[in-house]
């Protein structure tokens, strides 16, 4: 990582040349959202309540808006 980030820096650099390097920064895996009812004494004509979102879908790019 520090290679990559020292060539990274190169680039903004007038001292050096160096070929210009490509950032893609991303999430590797999905973040989802579970709401979970922890009301164990739940009466048996509700509905326990269980939502799931998916807030990031995988390969999502950092900095959207959510």
């Amino acid at each position: 990582m520090t290679k990559g980030a020292s060539f990274f820096a190169a680039n903004f650099s007038s001292s050096f040349r160096t070929r210009p390097i490509l950032l893609s920064d991303g999430l590797n895996v999905p973040v989802n959202l579970e709401i979970v009812s922890l009301d164990e004494n739940n009466e048996p004509d509700l509905e326990a309540l269980h939502k799931e979102v998916e807030l990031y879908p995988i390969k999502s790019k950092f900095g959207s808006k959510k």
